[in-house]
């Protein structure tokens, strides 16, 4: 975690956001050690990047799978993060950089109306 992270503060602004979209559906923040822990939790693992071939639009999710839904800092994931994904598994979210913050938001919105 990055200095200055304050965890109860992004689970106000989850829930406020929440809230405010009138959904049900909550995301849930996953704090880990390292980056290779969040593909051992047996879910599904979505990232984003700017540079994918895939639009996250033509996203079909299963709703009886989790899904867990990985966006970078501002300047991105990692090549070595990025290795990781399956290729299926990447997506461009927008054609715009957004904060990640937005980003996580508006991708589990996304994946909400279409369960």
């Amino acid at each position: 975690m990055g200095k200055g992270f304050k965890l109860e503060r992004y689970d106000k602004v989850i829930r406020a956001a929440s809230k405010q979209s009138f959904t049900p559906f909550s995301p849930e923040l996953i704090i880990t050690k390292s980056f290779k822990e969040i593909f051992n939790r047996g879910a599904e693992v979505i990232g984003f990047d700017l540079e994918a071939e895939v639009q996250f639009t033509s996203f079909n999710p299963k709703p009886e799978r989790e899904q867990i839904l990985v966006c970078g800092p501002e300047g991105g994931l990692s090549k070595r993060e990025l290795g990781l994904f399956r290729n299926e598994n990447l997506y461009r979210l927008t054609k715009n950089r957004l904060k990640s913050e937005t980003a996580i938001l508006y991708s589990s919105i996304l994946v909400s109306s279409q369960i």
